[in-house]
């Protein structure tokens, strides 16, 4: 496997920065103190796939921080449902909840398997 090593001025991290944070290069450019003529120059020159893998980063790290927290909140509406001194009427809510989502992810995961099966048939089909 080829290592990349990609070294990018201070003007050019903070651009990056500054970009993806606010998604808008004509006020990141602003912000980062340099023409939007440069700019676009950088990401013929490599910036741009620079930018897309660590917008894709943040995007892994949100989805497992999120992925945890959906562990962590079923867990505890199940600690809510197995508890002897959980009123009844919590006890349902928690019952209620944990089955609307269970439905959810399990839709969600089919469609993600309908859609990678109709991707394959269309190469397929190619």
């Amino acid at each position: 496997m080829e290592t990349k090593i990609n070294v990018f001025s201070p003007k050019q991290e903070n651009f990056i920065s500054e970009y993806l944070q606010s998604g808008n290069i004509t006020q990141a450019a602003k912000k980062a103190g340099v023409t939007k003529k440069a700019v676009y120059r950088w990401l013929k020159n490599g910036l741009e796939e620079e930018i897309a893998e660590r917008q894709k980063k943040i995007a892994d790290k949100a989805i497992k921080q999120m992925q945890t927290a959906t562990v962590e909140a079923t867990n505890y509406l199940l600690s809510v449902v197995k508890n002897e001194q959980s009123p009844s009427s919590e006890k349902l809510k928690a019952a209620d909840l944990l089955t609307r989502n269970g439905l959810k992810a399990f839709e969600s995961d089919r469609l993600a398997l309908l859609a990678d099966l109709e991707n394959k048939l269309e190469e397929l089909s190619e």
